[in-house]
């Protein structure tokens, strides 16, 4: 018979609490902006209409502008970077073959500016 039961941990190697190695970047020369998560505010956006010129659909998703972010693959942006998109032109954005930052531009931006345009031609 041994005189320790071999079935059981001897002892358990605890995990550090918290990351080592992890930079402050507030304390950076030029800081990283905080990433927002807000839970409220992304669920408003479902009762919101799409900010796709001409698009009047109600019920949109939560869509991240991910543009000037500084992020990377799996990194989301910050929630107050976000604008109602009907799921149609969500999955366009991410679909976009010039990527997210132009199909802003071309869909969002542009037809904006010409309406703006337009109505200000007009005296309107």
């Amino acid at each position: 018979m041994l005189p320790f039961d071999y079935r059981r941990p001897i002892g358990r190697i605890e995990k550090p609490k918290s990351k080592v190695g992890r930079i402050d970047k507030s304390a950076l020369a030029i800081p990283e902006d905080a990433r927002i998560r807000d839970r409220n505010w992304l669920d408003a956006h479902h009762a919101m209409t799409c900010w796709v010129p001409g698009c009047a659909t109600v019920g949109c998703d939560p869509a991240h502008v991910r543009a000037g972010q500084g992020g990377g693959t799996g990194l989301k942006p910050s929630d107050d970077l976000v604008y109602p998109l009907c799921h149609a032109h969500h999955s366009e954005q991410h679909g976009w073959p010039g990527g997210e930052e132009n199909w802003w531009i071309e869909r969002v931006i542009k037809p904006a500016a010409r309406k703006r345009y337009e109505r200000w031609k007009t005296g309107a």
